[in-house]
């Protein structure tokens, strides 16, 4: 695991930071799917909110391996992980619940806690897709 870069953080805590979680089938088949309940839990871990998934739930459990896509403007980065367990219980789990169906009015089946293993940049420019940690 590596520590999550403070930009990376800064970016997760914008609400206008537009986010795409990439997950993959036993048989590579992609699926890609746009992202908003993602929280940091540690400086190495992160937790994606499961409110609608389906195929990408079914490839978690199948394989835990996650990419984001995470950009705001031209600043953007990649955040590759792997899902180190599923939690539908448990106080971080209740705490995200409560806050779901108060602010958005959705129902929060499960947290995927996600270890944070590379971070790549997606930035224009010559340091685009260079690894940052």
């Amino acid at each position: 695991m590596v520590r999550i870069p403070d930009e990376v953080l800064d970016l997760i805590g914008d609400p206008d930071t537009q986010i795409v979680l990439a997950t993959a089938d036993d048989d590579s088949v992609p699926n890609a799917v746009p992202m908003r309940n993602v929280w940091i839990v540690d400086d190495d871990k992160m937790a994606l909110g499961d409110v609608f998934f389906d195929k990408t739930r079914e490839n978690i459990e199948a394989n835990g391996r996650i990419s984001l896509s995470l950009w705001k403007g031209t600043e953007g980065y990649q955040v590759k992980g792997s899902c180190e367990a599923i939690k539908s219980s448990g106080p971080l789990f209740e705490e995200k619940k409560e806050m779901l169906a108060e602010k958005m009015d959705l129902d929060l089946k499960a947290l995927c806690m996600i270890d944070v293993e590379e971070v790549y940049s997606t930035t224009p420019g010559p340091e685009a897709g260079s690894k940052i940690v």
